[in-house]
């Protein structure tokens, strides 16, 4: 519950104060934490299914009892997979605009180093 407390805080913070210099960096982070979130809150149903450990509802040890159904269980699962996903692909996105943008900046400034790493040599 503490990690999820300092998540949202992190996520509060990051969005008051902008601390990155471009957008595309603002918005990785944002939905980086925002993944972390619904990662950690879903899986803290996982954690509190007292049906993994065995714990009965005629058990009298403990008054409280929270079991997850299949379905459930489906649901959270697809959702942290999903969200996870969704965060991967956004990062592949971001990465590969900013390869591009490199090797234009490259590409401009030392064509000579521009034809030794992404041309292999080839002028042509």
């Amino acid at each position: 519950m503490i990690v999820l407390l300092v998540l949202v805080l992190f996520l509060v913070v990051t969005a008051r104060k902008r601390p990155f210099v471009g957008e595309p960096l603002f918005d990785l982070e944002a939905i980086s934490l925002a993944t972390a979130i619904i990662t950690a809150y879903c899986g803290l149903f996982f954690l509190a299914d007292t049906s993994q450990i065995g714990i009965s509802n005629s058990d009298k040890s403990s008054d409280v009892t929270f079991a997850l159904g299949d379905n459930t269980k489906r649901f959270l699962l697809s959702s942290i997979i999903g969200v996870n996903i969704i965060f991967f692909l956004y990062w592949l996105w971001r990465v590969v605009s900013e390869m591009e943008a490199l090797r234009g900046f490259i590409l401009r400034s030392c064509p000579t180093l521009y034809l030794a790493i992404f041309a292999c040599g080839d002028r042509d």
